[in-house]
């Protein structure tokens, strides 16, 4: 792991404690929401890649009606001659609707961190191109129950950024606490 990946990991730990003692600070108990994890594809809204393979992660907490969440989304993908990655930290701020009794939207916004990586192999010649920047990703969940603790459904998702905004749709599936 690289020496840098394990300080960026740190940092957002730490945010993510004062974040949390700040909220808990009010008087109201913070709740442990969900986690959910999904499966997918993504590709850039200005198509200079094909796309590929997304995968996240989302643990969320509440507080009253609010959800607050760290997101994690990597993507990959890997054509002939060349290869693309990214990988997303985020902290996100939501809410949800229940559209009915089996159906909810899950709205979140937020601020991260994201890397992408883009290489590629011609001949001899070995090209790569790393990138940097804050990102703010914004993911509207719509999930269906499937029983109390358990529900399926999509992210889609935008992730818009100076080095290349994408979209990801992934089918997920979500645990929830509450």
């Amino acid at each position: 792991m690289q020496k840098s990946l394990i300080h960026k990991i740190a940092i957002t730990t730490l945010l993510w404690s004062l974040v949390f003692c700040t909220l808990t600070a009010q008087g109201e108990p913070l709740k442990l929401h969900a986690l959910s994890t999904g499966i997918g594809f993504y590709s850039p809204v200005f198509p200079e890649s094909a796309g590929g393979l997304s995968m996240n992660l989302d643990i969320a907490v509440k507080l009253s009606d609010n959800i607050f969440s760290m997101y994690f989304h990597e993507g990959f993908s890997e054509q002939l001659i060349c290869e693309e990655t990214f990988t997303l930290m985020s902290l996100n701020y939501g809410s949800y609707l229940n559209l009915s009794k089996w159906w909810f939207l899950e709205g979140h916004i937020g601020i991260g961190y994201i890397r992408q990586n883009n290489s590629s192999i011609s001949f001899n010649f070995h090209y790569e191109n790393v990138g940097y920047s804050i990102s703010f990703p914004f993911s509207p969940k719509i999930l269906s129950r499937q029983n109390d603790p358990t529900s399926i459904g999509v992210n889609p998702n935008f992730n818009f950024n100076v080095i290349q905004t994408f979209f990801a749709l992934d089918s997920i599936v979500q645990f929830n606490f509450l």
